[in-house]
């Protein structure tokens, strides 16, 4: 008898193992894993195959994806090889002055603006799983809008399969949001009190005492505040926003919301967007930081026609210290800034922020003797730029070998030149790019 048992029980196991074998391979075919949980950058995010993914309270999906051909027209479909036809991509009229130079695909996510805000987006390459920035340094993306994103092509046409990861806030519908100014001592109301701005000050500061202290950084490309509240927090988790005049926005990365019952009634607050930026704030209840991904987006086709080279711009500087955004690459976004003197001390970004250029903590030196240039751009990518300077007596370029450059430094996002010739000199800046 303890034989047969065994004998029973060996059968039964085996039957077992080929019942679960036989599970496995059913779930697998029904239920599709990406198999991406050994690539850290996704972050074990779930991803779809789908036209939307349930993301918080809402469907998310995919409305459009765009695409401009090298003869000006733009091509729409769904990401998976399905024409839209019921649907028109915002900023449109860029992809099509852009289209002989720049490979240009715009996602435009749904539901509406108002029930979701992207926070962070990441493009990888669906074949490699690797960020696209990675692959080519004519590769980059960029966050236009709550729902908008456009990935480019520099010269240089995209990978035919991509993977688009977000991290984004999904709102419930009807949700209330609360406009704070930035004006110190501006205030709006929240159920059970109000918070006023107590503090607000350009650059990075530190934090203690209760008050903005000694700047961390003395770079102005980033927002310092202090908020105050004065009431009964009701227990609901609320995040921050800082809007731009043109509906730019840069999210808080720690803290993540505000919980004035937990945290303290003033707390500190920074955002990776220079004051001069700033229109307002947006207080809403916290939309969660949710990740998640879309696998294998199919791009529209387009011809094999050859790039033409990107355009060349010139920047009126008169001698003079100026700031200009360059609208000749648009939809790339650049910012070039002279600085008289040797003005850079280096370039540099906190964690949750993209680099820029600091500059010298005891002043520029050699002011009427040489000048600088800081450049940034908007969104990732390898944008390398290349200065020509026209003299303003001759109305001729000054020679490279006249002008230096005596240092130069540069990340993905920023860079600048030191250059031993007065900045007086110089009538205009002719800039051209190249991966």
């Amino acid at each position: 008898m303890p034989e047969r048992r065994f004998q029973f029980s060996l059968a039964t196991m085996l039957v077992v193992m080929a019942c679960c074998a036989v599970i496995l391979v059913i779930r697998k075919a029904l239920i599709y894993e990406p198999p991406t949980d050994k690539f850290p950058l996704y972050e074990q995010a779930p991803g779809t195959r789908s036209a939307w993914a349930v993301v918080g309270p809402n469907r998310v999906g995919i409305r459009l994806v765009a695409r401009n051909d090298r003869d000006g027209s733009v091509r729409i479909e769904d990401g998976r090889g399905g024409a839209v036809v019921n649907h028109a991509p915002a900023n449109q009229q860029e992809l099509i002055d852009a289209a002989s130079w720049l490979d240009v695909v715009q996602f435009e996510l749904e539901p509406t603006p108002d029930r979701i805000d992207i926070i962070e987006a990441r493009i990888f390459d669906h074949e490699t799983r690797r960020l696209v920035t990675e692959i080519d340094p004519a590769f980059g993306w960029r966050v236009l809008a709550p729902d908008v994103i456009q990935v480019y092509g520099l010269s240089k046409q995209l990978p035919k399969k991509l993977d688009a990861w977000f991290r984004l806030y999904s709102y419930e519908p009807g949700v209330p949001v609360a406009m704070l100014g930035t004006s110190p001592t501006s205030s709006c109301s929240l159920p059970g009190g109000t918070i006023t701005l107590q503090d607000i000050r350009a650059g990075f500061w530190n934090y203690g005492a209760r008050r903005l202290q000694a700047s961390g950084s003395s770079d102005q490309e980033g927002v310092s505040l202090v908020l105050l509240w004065n009431g009964e927090w009701q227990g609901v988790n609320y995040q921050i926003t800082a809007v731009s005049a043109s509906g730019e926005k840069a999210h808080t990365s720690v803290p993540h919301y505000l919980d004035f019952e937990q945290q303290g009634r003033d707390q500190p607050i920074y955002f990776d967007m220079p004051l001069s930026e700033v229109d307002h704030f947006e207080l809403r209840p916290f939309g969660g930081r949710h990740r998640f991904f879309f696998e294998a987006v199919t791009l529209p086709k387009v011809s094999e026609t050859p790039f033409s080279k990107p355009p060349t711009a010139q920047v009126t500087v008169a001698g003079r210290e100026i700031e200009s955004e360059i609208q000749d690459f648009a939809p790339l976004a650049m910012r070039v800034t002279t600085h008289r003197g040797n003005w850079a001390n280096g370039v540099a970004s906190r964690s949750d922020s993209r680099p820029f250029v600091t500059p010298r903590q005891d002043g520029a030196t050699d002011q009427d003797e040489a000048f600088t240039i800081t450049y940034r751009t908007e969104g990732r990518i390898g944008i390398r730029p290349q200065f020509r300077f026209l003299e303003k007596s001759s109305r001729t370029f000054v020679p490279g070998s006249q002008l230096g450059p005596r240092a130069t430094m540069r990340t993905i996002d920023a860079g600048y030149n030191d250059y031993f010739t007065p900045l007086e000199q110089i009538e205009a800046i002719e800039v051209t790019i190249q991966p």
